[in-house]
């Protein structure tokens, strides 16, 4: 989606923890909403946000323009999510970098945001929020809030549910706390949502170990399809919605092929190139190893993320169309990073 003609301007505040809590006092009616392809850290943060708010009375849904995948069905209890914000509803971004990321809902959603909480580095603000960074997921924030709202005690005690999407959210996005956005504060967040009741044995098996069997056929189809540089630098898995629909796969079923990708040995960043049900839109979920910066390539067409993980839609007639159009960007980086390395008297065998 192009937002080149939205009201997107500069002055936008970022707002503390404190300033946040009070803002949400006084929300009667509030819809949360998600990135497209909501991961654990979006569905897990924003149903973390929505059990916050409805102890402090809120009427509160999550909303999202895609439908959460069933491995996500431990977080959000069964409740669907693909919906339009309400007229009378007060909304809050959790997790979305940029406006593209809200899909055909930020066409209603424009000029309407009252607040953004997200943790990605690269993106675009487009509400007064907290956009913080140096956070390993958004459910580091929102535990934050949770906090302060105990520490007031204008909550007493929040439903253990609540604990284990914080925690699922963390978990997710440092990838069981491999990632190197796992700082100290991620650990001393996590243990003490472990001594309020989160179940992080759910969280480990739901989100690191057990996927469908449509999952796995996924993954068959994408293999199948690999797209790979000479040198082997960059792999992609360029799945288009007539590939998908012959094997009688959803569109949510592709949604890991890019760790899968960037699991091949000697690849520095692998992605999944995936159509969507509209002809011609393709997202691009990528991960790559440091120093190599996603998220940077990602931004080129208007996505965001982290450096190691970022996602982005573009537009292109076919499968081959896409990838060249992303291998481009991506060899363009790892040019980029070598050069550097180089400079340095050191190249990507240096790298852990």
């Amino acid at each position: 989606m192009n937002t080149e003609n939205q009201s997107i301007h500069n002055s936008y505040r970022r707002l503390t923890v404190s300033d946040v809590c009070d803002m949400l006092m006084g929300v009667k009616i509030a819809d949360i909403m998600v990135h497209l392809s909501p991961d654990p850290d979006a569905v897990g943060s924003a149903f973390a946000l929505r059990g916050i708010m409805e102890k402090l009375g809120c009427d509160v849904r999550v909303i999202c323009a895609d439908e959460a995948s069933e491995t996500l069905g431990f977080l959000t209890q069964g409740v669907k999510i693909s919906a339009p914000p309400r007229d009378e509803a007060s909304l809050i971004t959790v997790d979305v970098a940029s406006p593209d990321q809200l899909g055909h809902l930020w066409e209603v959603a424009s000029g309407r945001i009252m607040l953004m909480l997200d943790h990605h580095g690269t993106g675009q603000q487009f509400a007064d929020g907290i956009i913080e960074p140096k956070a390993a997921a958004t459910g580091e924030i929102i535990y934050k809030i949770a906090r302060e709202f105990l520490r007031r005690g204008v909550v007493d005690s929040l439903p253990k549910q609540v604990y284990t999407s914080m925690y699922a959210a963390i978990s997710a996005d440092t990838g069981s706390f491999r990632h190197s956005s796992t700082t100290p504060e991620t650990h001393r967040i996590a243990a003490e949502l472990l001594e309020m009741g989160a179940d992080a044995r759910l969280c480990a098996r739901k989100i690191h170990e057990e996927k469908p069997l449509s999952m796995i056929k996924a993954q068959m189809v994408a293999i199948d399809n690999i797209m790979m540089t000479e040198d082997g630098k960059f792999a992609a898995a360029v799945v288009s919605r007539e590939m998908r629909e012959a094997a009688g796969l959803a569109y949510a079923d592709f949604s890991d092929i890019s760790d899968l990708m960037r699991s091949i040995s000697g690849v520095l960043v692998g992605a999944s190139i995936r159509e969507s049900d509209t002809e011609g839109k393709w997202r691009v979920s990528m991960r790559s190893i440091e120093p190599v910066d996603c998220s940077k390539i990602c931004a080129r067409f208007g996505g965001g993320g982290h450096k190691q993980a970022a996602g982005c839609m573009i537009m292109a007639d076919n499968a081959a169309s896409a990838y060249e159009m992303i291998r481009s960007s991506v060899m363009d980086e790892i040019k980029n990073c070598e050069a550097s390395l180089a400079a340095n008297g050191g190249d990507f065998r240096n790298v852990k």
